[in-house]
């Protein structure tokens, strides 16, 4: 047989009396194929890797970042354990600040969004009654009606409230949540004090005497009491007289009222 380098030639020897092509590939491209070994493992490893769609790859994405997930959501809920237990501490008072750093590390490459969500899940939520209350200086509760997980920050400067009585209210320290109501979501600086209902402040509401437009106006009537935006109370006051006012004075709202006794009705004549 004739070799050609670069084509297939045709056989010298006859088949049957007839002239037929050779079943022998070009003889330089056989051997680079089998002497490289090289050129073999690629071809074989190629093979052997699977294609995926673009939806399954989407799909595997999230199965690994929900298993991610769930070992840290299970992790922080054991360190937070730990630590309590650690201190003694029960399940309502402080998150513990000293987690392991190995977790803090790996809570840090969640994005926002996954963050939050996995903190609503370690933490509980609580349901309070909360009156609000023009009288109260502060906004207040019982600490032990606080949320497992709220931080607690102690009362370092031993100072406490004074009842309408001038009895001592014991006051344990300040607090932080998110609260949600039927109007909508907002958040609380609670003092955490010796105290058997919750009460929301009108003055902490409506934010410090001296501001500008203060945070939010507050309108009572015999059936309700409404937050509402700043400046309201000042248009409506534009508009109609007041029966009675009482000014602002720290966190209370004052009026020097004069009394007087009704005059007795003497004897019909």
């Amino acid at each position: 047989n004739a070799t050609n380098n670069s084509q297939t030639v045709k056989s010298a020897e006859p088949n049957n009396g007839q002239t037929v092509k050779s079943a022998e590939p070009n003889t330089a491209l056989s051997l680079a194929t089998v002497t490289n070994p090289a050129s073999d493992l690629f071809c074989t490893a190629s093979a052997a890797l699977p294609s995926f769609t673009r939806e399954e790859t989407d799909e595997l994405y999230r199965q690994v970042r929900a298993e991610q997930r769930a070992a840290l959501e299970a992790r922080l809920r054991e360190d937070i354990q730990r630590t309590q237990e650690a201190r003694k501490q029960e399940q309502r008072r402080p998150l513990p600040s000293d987690l392991s750093m190995e977790l803090l590390e790996d809570l840090a490459l969640l994005e926002s969004d996954e963050l939050e969500q996995l903190i609503a899940n370690t933490v509980d939520e609580v349901t309070l009654q909360v009156a609000v209350d023009s009288g109260s200086c502060a906004n207040v509760a019982h600490p032990d009606d606080m949320p497992k997980g709220a931080i607690i920050e102690p009362n370092t400067e031993d100072k406490h409230f004074s009842g309408a009585g001038g009895d001592r209210i014991k006051k344990y320290g300040t607090c932080k949540t998110k609260c949600v109501g039927s109007a909508g979501e907002f958040t609380t600086d609670w003092s955490c004090a010796e105290v058997t209902r919750a009460l929301h402040s009108v003055s902490k509401i409506a934010g410090p005497e001296d501001h500008p437009t203060g945070y939010q106006d507050v309108l009572f009537n015999n059936r309700r009491c409404c937050v509402v935006p700043p400046g309201i109370v000042d248009l409506i006051m534009s508009k109609v007289k007041a029966v009675a006012e009482y000014k602002r004075s720290g966190g209370l709202y004052l009026a020097d009222i004069t009394l007087s006794s009704f005059a007795r009705q003497g004897p019909a004549r």
